[in-house]
């Protein structure tokens, strides 16, 4: 990335920082040198802060909702990462889901988003994630390490294993499949 990309980057996530989301989306409208990218790019960056005036910015812009920060961490991932701080990211987190953001892809080192959840005790997002089709890991049958109940019986995230057990059914139906009739 040229430097000035990169300065753009950093101001905008200062900006974000700060929750000044309509001053970051004011910058993405009038910025011409951005492509799409560092559109792309920046709705990596800037999700784990929150807002969502920057995110329809970008997306006037064509910013692939599925592009890696520098970290190596997706949208979703930030947004997860960002509550944790205490940004309010929820809203943020629903919208990228909804505008098509794929609820599994993982990080690059091999984290997905509802792993993730449960790793940073994030219950609502890991429902929404559920809701909007993470994959659990093996179908519903115990897996390998990208199994998220694997992560939530390492983790001891009793809400994680509870909530998991009952989304691939026990005994009884499933509640995905209950959910889906109704």
């Amino acid at each position: 990335m040229k430097q000035d990309q990169t300065n753009l980057v950093s101001r905008l996530r200062a900006m974000a920082q700060d929750r000044r989301w309509q001053d970051v989306a004011a910058v993405i409208d009038q910025e011409d040198s951005i492509t799409i990218t560092v559109a792309s790019l920046l709705v990596a960056e800037l999700s784990e802060f929150g807002g969502i005036p920057w995110l329809q910015a970008l997306s006037r812009r064509g910013a692939s909702l599925d592009e890696y920060s520098s970290d190596g961490v997706t949208a979703l991932g930030h947004c997860i990462i960002g509550a944790q701080h205490r940004y309010p990211t929820l809203d943020l987190f629903i919208e990228l889901l909804a505008a098509g953001a794929d609820p599994n892809l993982p990080s690059r080192s091999g984290s997905t988003p509802l792993q993730m959840a449960i790793e940073d005790n994030k219950p609502e997002y890991a429902i929404i994630l559920l809701l909007w089709g993470a994959d659990v890991g093996g179908g519903c049958a115990l897996g390998g390490a990208e199994d998220a109940r694997v992560t939530a019986n390492q983790s001891g995230r009793g809400w994680a294993k509870d909530l998991l057990r009952r989304w691939c059914g026990g005994n009884e139906s499933s509640l995905r499949e209950r959910l889906s009739k109704s």
